[in-house]
């Protein structure tokens, strides 16, 4: 399977975890999802049905406790950008403990380490969704949280394969 089908059953499980707040919900959601791609396969013994449900039992321990609150999850925004359009899918609309709104992107990664989320500043992408989330949805938006797990089949050489960090999209 490729990068992207195991990093949609990820994000499948993460949206049902923070609907349901069940652990056995979560799981359940990224087998499906896994399984509407072709499942695991012989050639990669690192992506498989076993390491997401493992990541999922240690980022809902991890996380158990989130000083935000999850307003909206897979939200579509299209902003008029003269006659075009400018559109796509937010992973989440965030609100932190201190009442700050944030669009949360989901990442899966295999190279998980102090130099990862230097690769977002500056990124289009996470740029255009809060552009985009200011103008469709909350002008009062302010960033994005970018919520990372590592891939692999041993422990990360950096923490524990679980890394979060606020991009600096105002400096653009």
């Amino acid at each position: 399977r490729t990068a992207l089908e195991f990093g949609n059953a990820w994000h499948e499980g993460l949206r049902t975890w923070y609907t349901t707040r069940r652990l056995e919900d979560a799981k359940s959601a990224f087998s499906s999802c896994w399984a509407s791609h072709g499942g695991d396969t012989i050639e990669d013994d690192l992506r498989t049905e076993a390491l997401g449900h493992r990541r999922l039992e240690e980022y809902t321990q991890r996380y158990e406790r989130e000083p935000f609150v999850v307003l909206a999850q897979e939200v579509p925004f299209a902003i008029p950008i003269g006659s075009y359009f400018y559109q796509g899918v937010m992973d989440a609309l965030i609100q932190w403990e201190d009442g700050v709104f944030y669009v949360e992107e989901r990442k899966t990664t295999t190279r998980l380490g102090s130099a990862y989320f230097k690769r977002f500043d500056p990124d289009y992408q996470t740029r255009g969704y809060v552009i985009g989330a200011q103008e469709a949805i909350n002008p009062r938006i302010q960033n994005a949280l970018i919520d990372a797990v590592w891939l692999g089949k041993t422990k990360p050489r950096e923490g524990d394969g679980f890394a979060r960090d606020f991009t600096d999209v105002g400096e653009w």
